[in-house]
């Protein structure tokens, strides 16, 4: 199996991504013209192994991205919380640190939280079953449910009540769809599971449903698009298939198409392949900004801006 070292990404309301990985410049592409920039992240950008990141929703103060899981340089430990405003693209860390510190961890978010989900203990390399929420308004962060299992390389998204998680691995990988309430944090078992045992799943979603995109098992990737219906969790597999098998990649949406950029295929090759999914009529079609350079990176955790 690929080692999965996620990175540093995040989306903004404007239709921008954002994208990078230890110590590399970070991408930010448009989603509605593919027009490409780099920007250079003063506090961010030495080793980022692992993240999430959430816009505020609209109406609200905050419309920033949050990443946690940086390296705090004092100890190489990939302990440190991160903001940055989408109106300044400034950067600076959070006075709060993850506990343990923990890489190739899952990410899910609420309105008012991000959830950094299992992954490996950096201590010891130990996979992890518990979890660190941060508080949006406060940046507190703080002990949530466990997973019900110790769960590395696993994606997540969400509904207006309930956080989920989509495949990864515990001993070996896994088909789970997990969900838990936001109310309660606790994680059960959804109705639905993934059609095969898949480990680095990418996923784009709408508000009424999550589509779950490649993946691989061993050494050997897919190119199946799952959909799950949240109101029902229910899972189908489209028709349509990414143009190659692949996992891991940044993941972004607009309001009508989800985009997946780079990861890694047959061989555990990197691609600069780029897919585009749109949403009415659940076709693939190529996205025509394929990224200029490969970067370092397998496995980009999701965590969305607020709004869908």
């Amino acid at each position: 199996m690929g080692a999965s070292f996620p990175v540093l990404m995040m989306q903004n309301f404007a239709g921008d991504g954002y994208f990078g990985r230890n110590g590399s410049s970070q991408h930010k592409i448009n989603m509605t013209t593919g027009s490409q920039s780099i920007k250079n992240n003063s506090a961010w950008n030495t080793n980022v192994q692992d993240c999430f990141a959430s816009a505020s929703t609209p109406g609200t103060t905050d419309n920033a991205g949050w990443n946690i899981g940086l390296v705090n340089i004092a100890n190489n430990l990939i302990e440190k919380v991160g903001r940055m405003p989408f109106s300044t693209e400034t950067d600076a860390f959070a006075a709060n640190n993850i506990s343990p510190p923990r890489l190739a961890h899952g990410s899910c978010q609420s309105l008012v939280k991000g959830y950094a989900l299992g992954g490996f203990n950096q201590n010891d390399f130990s996979t992890l079953q518990s979890t660190q929420s941060v508080t949006f308004s406060t940046a507190v962060v703080a002990a949530s449910g466990a997973l019900l299992n110790n769960t590395y390389n696993t994606n997540g998204f969400r509904s207006e009540t309930h956080g989920y998680y989509a495949g990864g691995a515990v001993s070996s990988p896994i088909a789970t769809i997990a969900k838990m309430p936001f109310s309660t944090e606790v994680w059960a078992n959804s109705s639905a599971s993934l059609s095969s045992a898949q480990n680095q799943v990418a996923i784009v979603e709408k508000a009424a449903s999550a589509y779950m995109l490649g993946g691989v098992n061993g050494s050997t990737f897919t190119n199946v698009i799952a959909k799950l219906v949240k109101a029902t969790d229910t899972r189908t597999n489209l028709s349509a298939t990414l143009a190659l098998v692949r996992s891991g990649g940044a993941a972004f949406e607009s309001d009508s198409t989800g985009f997946l950029f780079q990861g890694q295929t047959t061989g555990f090759s990197l691609t600069a392949d780029s897919d585009a999914l749109q949403f009415s009529t659940e076709t693939r079609f190529d996205f025509s900004a394929n990224i200029a350079n490969t970067v370092s990176s397998v496995m980009m955790q999701t965590m969305k801006s607020g709004g869908y």
